[in-house]
C-alpha cells in the first residue's frame, strides 16, 4: 500500500489520501488552508520509496514593484483627500451631536449632507470595485529581494 505524503518547503509530513495526491487540483484546494500563496506554489511528484511517495511543495516568491498599471491605481488611491468613506465620516459627524437640540432647518441640511455622503460613498464603492480589479488583473512583478535565513 502506497503512502501520499506532502514536504512544504523540505518540511512537515502532512499524509494526504491517495485521491487527493493525485489530482493536483485536488491538492491545492486541500493545502489551501495551510499553504498561503499554494496557488502559485510549484508541486513536485517524487518517485516512490519504501512504500512512500512524497510530494514537495514549493511557494514562489510573491510579485513586488509597481507596473504602470499598478503605478495608477496607487496614484488614484493617494489622490483622494478624505482618506475615509464620506458616508462613515458623515455618520461620525452626525454622532456626536445632541439631537434633541437640532431645529428642523438645520436637520434639512443635515439631509443633504446625509445624501451626498451616501452618493459620495457609492462611488468610492465603486472606485474600490474598480481598483480591485485593476490590481487582480495586473501582471506580476518579479523582484530582486532575498530573504534570508527562511
Amino acid at each position: 500500500m502506497t503512502t501520499y505524503v506532502v514536504k512544504i518547503e523540505g518540511r512537515n509530513n502532512i499524509p494526504v489520501p491517495e485521491d487527493v495526491a493525485k489530482d493536483e487540483q485536488k491538492l491545492r484546494r486541500a493545502l489551501s488552508t495551510v499553504v498561503n500563496g499554494i496557488a502559485d506554489a510549484k508541486i513536485e511528484y517524487h518517485d516512490e520509496k519504501d512504500g512512500v511517495v512524497e510530494i514537495e511543495v514549493i511557494k514562489r516568491a510573491g510579485a513586488k514593484g509597481l507596473d504602470a498599471s499598478q503605478a495608477r491605481v496607487l496614484a488614484d488611491l493617494m489622490k483622494r483627500p478624505e482618506k475615509r468613506n464620506s458616508a462613515v465620516l458623515c455618520f461620525l459627524n452626525l454622532s456626536g451631536l445632541d439631537k434633541n437640540k437640532l431645529d428642523p432647518a438645520r436637520m434639512f441640511e443635515f439631509g443633504e449632507q446625509i445624501d451626498q455622503a451616501i452618493e459620495a460613498g457609492e462611488q468610492q464603492g465603486k472606485d474600490i470595485s474598480r481598483t480591485s480589479a485593476m490590481l487582480m488583473d495586473a501582471p506580476s512583478a518579479t523582484s530582486s529581494f532575498v530573504v534570508l535565513g527562511i
